[in-house]
C-alpha cells in the first residue's frame, strides 16, 4: 500500500492509504501463489469461488480475498 497526500477544503494536508492493485490476472495469481494455471482455472470454475471477479469474458482474481482464501485453505 502507498500513501497519497492531498489537500482538503481547509488547506489541511490529508494522507490516504491507497492499495497498489485490487485484482490480478489468473496467470499472475498462478505465478504468485505457486498454484498451477490449470488447477487455478479448475478452482475458479467452482460455483461459489469467493475471489473471482468476472468482467465480460475476463476473469480476474481479487487479491485480498485470494490471500484470505489461501490462508483459510492452506493454514496448518
Amino acid at each position: 500500500m502507498t500513501q497519497k497526500e492531498r489537500t482538503d477544503m481547509d488547506n489541511q494536508t490529508v494522507y490516504m492509504t491507497v492499495p497498489k492493485q485490487y485484482t490480478m490476472s489468473l496467470q499472475a495469481a498462478s505465478q504468485w501463489s505457486g498454484i498451477g494455471i490449470n488447477r487455478l482455472r479448475d478452482i475458479v470454475k467452482e460455483e461459489r469461488c469467493p475471489f473471482l471477479l468476472t468482467v465480460g469474458r475476463t476473469k480476474l482474481v481479487h487479491i485480498l480475498k485470494f490471500k484470505q482464501w489461501l490462508d483459510e485453505r492452506w493454514a496448518v
